[in-house]
């Protein structure tokens, strides 16, 4: 597993502490008591994204943020902002230099932490989309389809960040979430059954995008994720902004690369996953059909997933005693021509937990 992700901290002395405690648990910290020491620390230290207190003696933020963004080695290092109030035009006058957001002091450590975790993912994406763009530049790749060496990139790119994360149980099993859909989506052509739905869509894209449909979590906190007993309603409150989370996430990456198929249906598996046939699911409590088609054949496959996988909260279910529970839910949780589908190929997914477990 690769090395934590490496944040400097700049800042008067009397906040370092304080803000170091709030981020060591996720981060490798470096703090600095200005910006002059910041360029020391440049010197053998890299970061993966800076925090620049906007108010700190000697050289001003707007020098600052002028040389690190001259330096080839910090171009394209993030940098938010920390600032004790709101100056509007100042701030505006910052990021149009180049950082890339700011915090209005104090903050919510949870705040700075998810939008750490937002800008350094977006700074690495920009290196993987770099790999891809060669001479021909943006303009040309966004005339392709994604290739899909490109897709790749982006799911590893996800992959690696859900591994570093304290939470990464609660967002593990991509591969099997591959395979529980190709199972699906099989027996569906096989059957005709919502040929109209899959005809919109290249398989390999539609299974492939499926895999962010809980990326959202990664800005959820792990100490919730890890919880070993009940939620409070606070606390269950944050788990289901998780489906927000993943769609600001994507379109973040949309906003990059524009708009793509890939990304498209990889919102609606975010968006949509917890919405239920009945109409008691969430974010927005849709009904039957008005539930897009990724977020009914998701959410199958996410429910059998999170009942059969190891959890912080629980021990995992049997094979047939998720096939029960889903089944169980057939028109009420789950869509029933999807459910029925789920059950002609049960033998598949039990073949896939057999293959798992000794």
């Amino acid at each position: 597993m690769e090395d934590r992700k490496k944040i400097i901290l700049v800042d008067d002395a009397t906040n370092l502490s304080m803000g170091k405690s709030a981020l060591c648990s996720h981060f490798d910290v470096l703090t600095v008591p200005s910006s002059e020491k910041l360029f020391q620390a440049l010197r053998v230290f890299s970061p993966n994204l800076i925090l620049l207190d906007v108010d700190m003696p000697g050289t001003n933020s707007f020098k600052t943020i002028r040389l690190l963004k001259a330096e080839p080695e910090t171009a394209e290092v993030p940098i938010i902002l920390l600032s004790a109030r709101y100056d509007y035009a100042s701030h505006e006058m910052k990021l149009a230099l180049g950082a890339a957001d700011f915090v209005v002091k104090p903050y919510p450590a949870v705040l700075l932490i998810n939008m750490i975790r937002r800008h350094i993912f977006l700074a690495t994406q920009r290196k993987q989309i770099a790999k891809h763009e060669g001479a021909a530049g943006l303009l040309a790749m966004q005339r392709r389809s994604l290739p899909l060496d490109l897709q790749n990139s982006l799911l590893d790119t996800l992959i690696f960040l859900s591994e570093n994360s304290a939470g990464a149980p609660a967002i593990q099993g991509a591969g099997h979430i591959y395979s529980y859909l190709s199972a699906m989506t099989a027996e569906m052509r096989r059957k005709g059954i919502y040929s109209e739905e899959l005809s919109r869509w290249n398989e390999e894209t539609l299974i492939a995008s499926a895999q962010l449909h809980d990326i959202g979590k990664l800005f959820v906190r792990d100490e919730i994720l890890q919880k070993p007993g009940r939620l409070t309603l606070e606390e269950f409150a944050a788990v289901k902004s998780h489906t927000a989370f993943g769609v600001e996430m994507i379109e973040a990456i949309e906003y990059d690369v524009g708009k793509r198929t890939f990304l498209d249906s990889a919102k609606l598996f975010a968006a949509a996953h917890h919405e239920r046939w009945n109409g008691s699911g969430y974010p927005l409590g849709l009904r039957e059909r008005d539930i897009p088609f990724q977020g009914r054949l998701m959410a199958i496959v996410d429910v059998y997933n999170a009942l059969v996988s190891d959890r912080p909260y629980k021990r995992p279910f049997s094979h047939k005693a998720a096939q029960e529970i889903i089944m169980k839910g057939r028109r009420i949780h789950f869509d029933p021509l999807l459910s029925d589908v789920f059950l002609s190929v049960s033998n598949v997914f039990a073949a896939i937990i057999r293959k798992e477990r000794p």
